[in-house]
């Protein structure tokens, strides 16, 4: 079973991407060459910072529509819940997820952290977002 001690500490972003229901995996929408800083304190706090780091001028400047994301942030308490991690949203990036929980199914892996979650309720596409410990 997951504990809070399990994931105490400062994660790095190591892959960020879409698991289809046949095992298939495809770019999530921060690119490829997606980063991030993942912190969850002995005191219940949590942050997540998540950006973007290729260019996607030429995207927006062919007319393909808006530009995707370039940065994903939040802040707040966190608690886990058997397999799961809630984030208690306090601040962030979209208001659409503040005030909310942002639940996570979390799987330890050598050394490593898994977080994912439905692209909507009910879906067999997921979100992933693979972490391993900073400085590892």
């Amino acid at each position: 079973m997951l504990s809070e001690q399990d994931l105490i500490g400062v994660w790095r972003l190591t892959a960020h991407y879409y698991h289809h229901e046949d095992g298939s995996r495809s770019e999530g929408p921060l690119g490829k060459g997606a980063d991030g800083v993942l912190i969850y304190d002995a005191t219940g706090w949590m942050g997540v910072g998540m950006m973007r780091t290729e260019s996607v001028t030429a995207t927006a400047d062919a007319g393909a529509g808006p530009p995707p994301s370039f940065y994903l942030g939040y802040t707040g308490r966190w608690r886990v819940a058997g397999d799961e991690v809630v984030h208690e949203v306090a601040v962030g990036s979209h208001p659409r997820v503040v005030g909310t929980d942002q639940v996570r199914e979390a799987r330890l892996h050598d050394g490593g952290l898994s977080l994912r979650r439905p692209v909507s309720p009910g879906s067999t596409r997921y979100i992933v977002m693979d972490w391993c410990r900073a400085g590892e």
